[in-house]
């Protein structure tokens, strides 16, 4: 009867332990789940996902998205590669480039973070696009920044008058 008894309890004690286990399974598989979700969410964030322009004035930085530039002009360009969040992020293949190379030449600076786009004395619209790939390795994610660039003719310095051929008055 002693035997009984003890192995009754053994028994019992048993389920609760594997009910027990069950539990602690179950919760195991959902922080798994939870946990690669968070890796998902934290991989995606650390991928650059644009490109910011900025020019230098008065030894500062500033952001810019468009400009206006006189056609005798040149401006040093910086870029940055940032993540969803605005972190510094890592990129490869970079490439500078202007939709309109008849009116500016680019000179990219070592490390391609920066350029010096020189008007070539012509008035007109430009677009500098900078592309580079966010992910490191092999495979592409392919991002793009765009700086727009009017080219402005310069204060006026001559007048001209054309005259046309004198006729008799009436």
């Amino acid at each position: 009867m002693y035997n009984f008894f003890l192995v009754s309890i053994l028994i019992i004690f048993l389920c609760f332990i594997g009910n027990c286990l069950i539990k602690i399974i179950k919760l195991l598989k959902s922080c798994t789940k939870s946990l690669n979700s968070i890796e998902a969410f934290l991989k995606s964030i650390g991928k650059a996902s644009r490109i910011e322009f900025y020019k230098t004035v008065d030894g500062q930085k500033i952001r810019v998205k468009n400009m206006i530039m006189k056609v005798n002009q040149n401006v040093d360009l910086t870029i940055a590669i940032t993540d969803a969040l605005g972190n510094v992020a890592p990129a490869e293949n970079i490439q500078w480039t202007a939709t309109n190379p008849e009116l500016v030449d680019i000179v990219v600076a070592e490390g391609m973070m920066g350029a010096l786009v020189k008007a070539k004395g012509v008035v007109g619209q430009t677009t500098i696009q900078v592309k580079a790939d966010a992910k490191i390795g092999e495979g592409e994610v392919l991002i793009v920044g765009e700086l727009m660039l009017d080219l402005v003719a310069l204060e006026a310095k001559f007048i001209t008058i054309t005259a046309g051929t004198p006729v008799d008055q009436e």
